[in-house]
């Protein structure tokens, strides 16, 4: 009975332990996860300055595309004029009008991801404006904070 009572005994220390082990690691992980992390506060003025250089390269790009596309739609209007001009040219007018059928595909194809980024634009233009409202929202509670005895 000696030897079944030292065993049951060495059980019980061994689920003690693993249990406090098990809490003692749930506690540092809880820490780590809400704690640590709270005391530092996500910085907005920097994710601003990040958001609006994006947007500012987007608004470059965009317009770079634009300028680009226009010029194109502009030559492939004189060159369809000119192809209905002189029809008889053959072969070589029939390259060049594959050839500029093929990048009329790729400016409307770039024309589209112009259109996608001008919405993108404008979805981290609200992002960017509801993160100053956070901001500015953060502060007024901050000095009323500061305002109270």
């Amino acid at each position: 009975m000696d030897q079944g009572e030292s065993e049951g005994k060495g059980r019980l220390k061994a689920v003690a332990v693993i249990a406090i082990v098990t809490f003692l690691a749930g506690g540092i992980l809880g820490y780590y996860i809400w704690g640590y992390r709270g005391h530092h506060p996500p910085d907005y003025k920097e994710m601003l300055r990040q958001t609006i250089s994006y947007i500012s390269a987007l608004e470059e790009k965009n317009r770079e595309l634009a300028s680009r596309v226009s010029g194109l739609e502009n030559e492939t209007a004189s060159l369809k004029k000119r192809l209905g001009e002189v029809p008889a040219q053959g072969v070589q007018d029939s390259a060049r009008t594959a050839e500029r059928e093929r990048e009329y595909a790729e400016l409307k194809a770039k024309a589209q991801e112009r259109d996608e980024l001008l919405k993108e634009n404008q979805l981290l233009r609200e992002r960017v404006r509801s993160l100053v409202e956070e901001l500015h929202a953060s502060g007024r509670q901050q000095g009323a904070a500061n305002t109270s005895p």
